[in-house]
């Protein structure tokens, strides 16, 4: 990601609420609504070191990831965020039975293993913390 610093003050910098992921999405956005191009150049290919690291731990990964989604969404689209919200919900509840499943089936530990987390995302829903 490149930009010049005056162009990062005028739209206020990255977003502090966002913890893990998608603090980058939400920049690009906001700097495209203040008149900026975003150019996206898909055969690059960057390599996040600290990331490899927390891939490791998958729970950590995965609900830190799932969370500033569903972060970016609550602040962006606050006029459709209940369709948003029942779309992930309902996303979340055909992965789990869909993943026991297979993974039963199977004999993937792994597949079992992301049908537990997919449940215990729905129990650590984040809070809406763009409400204002």
């Amino acid at each position: 990601m490149l930009c010049s610093t005056h162009l990062l003050k005028r739209i206020g910098g990255f977003d502090e609420r966002f913890f893990f992921y998608s603090e980058d999405i939400d920049l690009c956005k906001r700097f495209s609504e203040k008149g900026g191009k975003v150019y996206f150049f898909p055969g690059t290919s960057v390599i996040h070191y600290e990331t490899a690291n927390v891939k490791k731990d998958f729970w950590f990964y995965f609900k830190n990831l799932s969370m500033g989604k569903n972060q970016y969404y609550q602040k962006q689209y606050k006029s459709g965020i209940f369709l948003v919200l029942i779309l992930i919900h309902s996303g979340i509840l055909l992965r789990i039975p869909i993943y026991l499943l297979v993974g039963l089936i199977k004999m993937r530990s792994d597949w079992i293993k992301k049908s537990m987390i997919y449940l215990r995302l729905l129990i650590v829903y984040p809070q809406n913390q763009f409400c204002e």
